[in-house]
């Protein structure tokens, strides 16, 4: 069975001058500091679904639980982020949804990839705010992420390889030498016995000599 795609995003791209966008300054000025945090966590749930999630009557509630500010509060921010265009109020007077164009390009920049560049069902008719078309330079980089992804995969896959076979070479190399140890220690056990023996045989001899006579030592030395 085939694993069903993914919808949603684990990150989305946070702009170094967010600080700086006129809907944000204006946003701090009308709500304050948190204001900022709300608008924070709502794009978080909106990308972990995807392009966007309906207003449900407890979404309020679970962002005050998140932030400990109160739901009267989150209420009011969430207004402002329609007034101030942060958030499509049409879509969401029609279909009860939240999001934005700009949301919705940011879902767009990064999962244009994901799906082999097909933009094709990534965004309902209904819902969509934007005009986005790849432009060349996206689709090669999008290209060479893919090409570089499966570079990878082989490299990895070499490696294991030649690791697996490193590591079979090693074990064939100390048999090897586990073998010859013990020929070599075979082979000094029978030199000293065979040299043991020979000094035996020759003080045998020596004895036989000291204690018979001559003319007996031929016939003992015959048995």
């Amino acid at each position: 069975m085939a694993r069903p795609q993914k919808q949603g995003l684990d990150y989305f791209p946070f702009d170094v001058d967010f600080f700086d966008d006129i809907k944000v300054r204006k946003l701090i000025r009308r709500q304050g500091g948190k204001a900022v945090a709300v608008y924070a966590l709502l794009l978080c749930f909106i990308y972990k679904n995807g392009y966007y999630i309906g207003n449900d009557e407890e979404l309020p509630f679970i962002i005050s639980e998140k932030t400990g500010y109160e739901e009267a509060y989150i209420r009011e921010v969430i207004k402002n982020l329609f007034s101030l265009g942060l958030l499509n109020k049409t879509l969401y007077d029609e279909h009860g949804i939240l999001t934005s164009k700009g949301i919705q390009e940011r879902f767009l920049e990064v999962t244009c990839n994901r799906h082999n560049m097909r933009r094709e069902s990534r965004i309902v008719a209904k819902f969509d705010l934007t005009e986005f078309v790849m432009t060349q330079e996206t689709h090669s980089l999008a290209q060479e992420t893919h090409s570089l992804a499966q570079e990878t995969g082989v490299v990895t896959q070499k490696s294991a390889q030649r690791k697996g076979k490193e590591t079979k070479q090693n074990k064939t190399k100390q048999k090897q030498t586990k073998t010859k140890g013990k020929k070599k220690w075979r082979a000094r056990v029978k030199t000293k016995t065979r040299s043991h023996k020979n000094h035996h045989h020759h003080r045998f001899q020596v004895l036989i000599q000291y204690q018979f006579p001559r003319w007996r030592l031929g016939t003992i030395q015959r048995l």
